[in-house]
């Protein structure tokens, strides 16, 4: 699904459930848009699945980790004339790591897009050796692992420290190409109505798992929080929300990609495919 959205640049949704869906971006031009743990080869990673993070996780700045994230990372880097909101990866920051979307414009990376929710790790005493360095680590070692009593509690406390900065620099607009546009990871919706500053939104790209039940409920989530941002005047004349979605097949949420045009207080559908 595409659409021309000025006479030189074409606004693209990427298929979700599509594993092999960047092999075919290599060249192309325009915007790109994916759906949310596009990068993560797991169904499910949370803190119950321990051991599951680090293989899953890559390092930005090393260019280490998971082999499948990092080709697909330099198959986007490659394309000198795209920009791309590809979806989410494991980004691992070192003892942690976060769910991440690596926006890439014409083969750099200029931001990490940080999901306003969800930290994981393997090992606490490893997180604490990162966090607090080596003796810190030993007490976490020692500890009774109960999180309400130290040094977990000093762990979690400096941790969420750390997110918190990390997550606050990515509620602004981003420049690409001329529009200023939003990245929105899933429920970060909220997040980002309420707390976007900077430049009037052109652009809204919204990548999510399981998020909407609906496209009735869809449309009235995007109003309500369209509507605050602009009551807040952050919105431009005319905003394009561009939706990549990936739905469970087992239950009532089904994968959808499509392209909404915000003005004067009104939501229309410019193009939609639900399957």
């Amino acid at each position: 699904m595409h659409k021309q959205i000025s006479p030189n640049i074409e606004l693209h949704l990427l298929s979700p459930n599509t594993p092999d869906f960047f092999s075919r971006i290599s060249s192309a031009k325009g915007i790109f848009v994916g759906s949310e743990n596009s990068m993560i080869d797991v169904d499910k990673i949370d803190e119950f699945y321990k051991g599951k993070v680090g293989p899953e996780s890559v390092d930005l700045d090393k260019m280490t980790g998971n082999s499948r994230v990092l080709s697909l990372l330099e198959i986007m880097k490659e394309n000198k004339k795209a920009a791309f909101f590809p979806g989410t990866l494991l980004r691992n920051y070192g003892g942690y790591s976060l769910p991440v979307m690596p926006i890439i414009v014409d083969g750099k990376i200029v931001r990490e897009q940080v999901k306003q929710d969800g930290i994981f790790y393997d090992d606490e005493v490893e997180l604490g050796r990162h966090l607090l360095g080596d003796d810190f680590a030993e007490k976490v070692k020692r500890s009774s692992g109960d999180y309400f009593d130290e040094p977990l509690k000093t762990l979690q406390s400096t941790l969420m420290r750390e997110v918190k900065d990390r997550r606050a620099a990515c509620l602004s607009p981003i420049k690409i190409k001329g529009y200023n546009v939003l990245p929105v990871i899933c429920s970060d919706l909220s997040a980002m109505a309420k707390n976007n500053h900077g430049n009037k939104v052109d652009l809204i790209v919204h990548s999510c798992t399981n998020y909407f039940k609906n496209n009735e409920e869809r449309i009235e989530l995007y109003n309500k929080y369209l509507g605050k941002m602009a009551k807040r005047d952050n919105l431009a004349n005319e905003v394009l929300i561009a939706t990549s979605e990936r739905g469970d097949f087992l239950d009532e949420f089904a994968s959808f990609k499509g392209i909404f045009s915000y003005s004067r207080n009104k939501l229309s559908v410019v193009k939609q495919e639900c399957f």
